[in-house]
């Protein structure tokens, strides 16, 4: 139970990933807003820090003095404003990948899908949209499930294996995507840039994304990878331009767009969604964008 007084409550401790060294927690939270209102979201934390949220919906009946969260729904529909994630799904948009409508059919790969708050709302806004997801985490793809209403359906599909392998068979069967979104991370403090993994930094993995009709192995020409940028120990305006002068080698065109309301905030330090495509943004297309979509 969350009572008016508490800021949040625990719905499972000791989420264990990495071989179990890095454990996290499912929470539900309550945030008063500034006309005295209040949002109600979940959200999975580690070492203090909110790493991924999504909306509860508030059902129109509840017990006085109480709130029983536990039993609510989350909200699909909505966007969590306070993430990276909406970051991601206009960069989609504005890349040219996908075409500028509800309607769109597109096929999208994401590798890494934490608790799964973008795949559930991309499945329930887009009814066309063909999802791929890959998740090494078991533990995560329960999470999802059990937690932040995430299903299987024709439409719809969880993987769990390595994302590196995952698109290297990509390549070999001759599979490819529309847009690849990489949101595969890692909460070790060792590292320097801790999204995207190292795999996805050096090597060639980078230069394989499946992307449709392009000379980049799995994606279209029109095709985007979108790559949420994270350092717990650096500025991430640097991660994000080592990222992009990386990237830019095979892709003609990279830009990062800072994630100024997303967690985990470290220092000042923001999230950075880097989009990365072979063809230049259309003309006018942020005006187009704002006309069918806000």
């Amino acid at each position: 139970m969350i009572k008016s007084a508490r800021t949040y409550v625990c719905r499972e401790a000791n989420v264990c990933l990495e071989n179990g060294t890095k454990c996290t927690e499912v929470r539900d939270n309550v945030l008063k807003i500034s006309d005295g209102s209040y949002e109600f979201f979940r959200s999975v934390y580690y070492d203090r820090a909110e790493h991924t949220s999504m909306t509860l919906k508030i059902p129109d009946k509840i017990y006085e003095g109480y709130l029983d969260t536990k039993k609510w729904e989350v909200d699909k529909k909505t966007r969590v404003t306070h993430c990276y994630t909406p970051i991601m799904i206009e960069e989609m948009f504005l890349s040219g990948a996908v075409e500028m409508t509800h309607d769109a059919k597109a096929d999208i790969l994401l590798i890494g899908m934490g608790a799964g708050y973008l795949n559930s709302h991309l499945h329930f806004a887009y009814p066309k949209f063909n999802i791929t997801s890959v998740e090494i985490e078991p533990e995560m793809v329960r999470v999802a499930r059990d937690w932040f209403g995430f299903v299987e359906d024709e439409r719809q599909r969880a993987i769990v294996m390595d994302g590196a392998k995952m698109v290297e068979m990509a390549v070999e069967e001759g599979h490819k995507y529309d847009v690849v979104i990489l949101d595969a991370c890692t909460l070790d403090l060792a590292v320097g840039v801790n999204c995207p993994l190292k795999v996805y930094q050096f090597g060639e993995n980078y230069k394989l994304f499946p992307l449709k009709s392009s000379t980049v192995p799995i994606s279209n020409y029109s095709g985007a990878v979108i790559i949420n940028v994270i350092s717990l120990v650096l500025d991430t305006v640097q991660a994000a331009n080592q990222v992009t002068k990386l990237y830019i080698q095979v892709f003609d065109n990279c830009r990062a767009k800072p994630a100024p309301l997303s967690p985990p905030n470290i220092c000042g330090s923001f999230p950075q969604v880097v989009t990365c495509a072979k063809q230049d943004r259309p003309e006018g297309v942020v005006e187009q964008y704002d006309a069918v979509f806000r």
